[in-house]
């Protein structure tokens, strides 16, 4: 074997053994869509792209439309892991990040509004109550990081109880029916502080949680539960806690390889379903609240799950040809296609006070055309993956994708508290390999 043959063998293993390295249950990749927003007023709805921004739809879902605002309208840092969206009573959005908490219509244009003490504040989480119009809490990080409320709908804030510093809050949790109450979580080394407040955020009560721990959803019910995942860095999986409230006593009901999100939906009668997704592949459906689980679709790679409006709603990593949004309404044995990257179709509409083109023109052509799409990650077959065209050559054959067989994803950061992620490696080891696809395929034809 020759030197070059030798080295790029030795490339191809070094990326293999770091990719497999990750820590257990991090993704491997970033998902194009990350979470789906509906608007309270029941006429909109946000699909939120790490490092892009939203797609914004609106109208009922026989007549929607989406157009697309990025993430320099929005005021989104881009790879912001803390970055936070959500919909205030009357349609507006709330956007939370590092770099402070803005204020933005529903077609996620600047109002002229700004927030408080935590217009330039580090945002780490925030949650809007779904019950109490105007009610909001954020939880800050930096120098100074606090827990805040707001009855105005984020325009004023009450200092609330002192957060420890180092750490940022990792996630936020409010009690439907009780105002006073909420649920996060906050790294501590290698561990995780679970913090509970029953006075509006004025004081917290702390629970150590052995290794990181992130909170998922709240379960109306008597009693009500609460959902949680905690990455296991040595089996390389994630797994899906649940508790009966008011006692935190978390317990392990499912695992997944790469979590994918969770929904869960009543059906009037008593009955709980609640579904698990794994974005290397497989839509885990439990019909009896979480006791047992069931595969109902392995091959299909889950970014994230919600249910809104009667149906179950999942994004899904894809190029612009595959669905980056698919609905199910007979609880996830059949999908439609809610929206694929094709179906946006124009910007964000701000008047003449904004210059949306400039803003957004680049971004959009980015991920519409050409730009690098999310993938599968290896452990998940071809569920979801996108490949890369041929790229022609000055004779005008087609040669053969630099990541043909291989999808580079945008490389996002992971969310804190799911582990770390290896992009970088999986992208090393498709550039690789396609390099080395290429140069035999050029040598075969001289």
């Amino acid at each position: 074997m020759s030197a070059r043959g030798r080295t790029v063998r030795t490339l191809i293993l070094l990326a293999l053994l770091s990719s497999w390295g990750h820590a257990g249950g991090a993704r491997a990749h970033a998902p194009l869509t990350r979470e789906i927003l509906f608007a309270p007023t029941g006429n909109g709805l946000s699909v939120h792209m790490p490092d892009f921004g939203l797609m914004i739809g609106n109208g009922d879902a026989t007549e929607r439309s989406y157009a697309y605002a990025c993430s320099g309208l929005l005021g989104m840092a881009p790879l912001d892991e803390q970055a936070a969206v959500a919909y205030r009573h009357d349609g507006s959005l709330l956007i939370g990040g590092s770099g402070g908490l803005l204020l933005r219509t529903a077609a996620g244009c600047d109002t002229g509004t700004d927030t408080g003490v935590l217009d330039t504040a580090s945002v780490a989480a925030m949650a809007v109550h779904p019950d109490v119009e105007g009610l909001v809490y954020a939880a800050t990080a930096g120098d100074a990081p606090a827990l805040h409320r707001s009855v105005d709908g984020g325009e004023h804030w009450l200092r609330g109880a002192t957060l420890a510093a180092g750490h940022a809050v990792t996630s936020m949790i409010v009690v439907p029916d009780d105002e006073q109450r909420l649920y996060m979580t906050q790294p501590s080394g290698a561990d995780t502080v679970l913090l509970t407040s029953d006075d509006g955020g004025d004081s917290l009560a702390a629970e150590m949680h052995a290794g990181p721990l992130r909170l998922l959803a709240l379960q109306p019910g008597t009693p009500p539960r609460l959902w949680a995942m905690a990455p296991d860095d040595a089996a390389r999986e994630v797994a899906i806690l649940v508790t009966d409230l008011p006692q935190v006593a978390l317990r392990e009901v499912h695992r997944v390889r790469f979590f994918g999100g969770l929904a869960i939906a009543g059906d009037g009668a008593g009955a709980t379903s609640v579904w698990v997704g794994d974005e290397a592949g497989g839509l885990y459906r439990s019909l009896d609240g979480g006791q047992r689980f069931t595969n109902i679709a392995p091959d299909m790679a889950v970014a994230c799950l919600t249910h809104a409006e009667g149906e179950l709603w999942a994004c899904a990593p894809g190029s612009s040809a595959q669905p980056a949004v698919a609905v199910s309404s007979d609880r996830g044995d059949s999908w439609r296609t809610e929206l694929t990257l094709d179906d946006v179709d124009r910007l964000a509409d701000c008047g003449p006070a904004q210059d949306v083109e400039s803003q957004c023109g680049a971004e959009w052509d980015d991920w519409r055309f050409g730009g690098p799409l999310a993938s599968a990650p290896p452990s998940g077959g071809d569920a979801g993956m996108s490949r890369a065209p041929a790229a022609s050559t000055d004779t005008g054959a087609q040669e053969p994708g630099i990541d043909a067989g291989c999808s580079i994803a945008r490389v996002a950061a992971p969310p804190s508290g799911e582990g770390a992620s290896s992009n970088g490696a999986w992208a090393l080891l498709c550039l690789i390999a396609g390099l080395a696809r290429r140069r035999g395929w050029r040598r075969n034809r001289s």
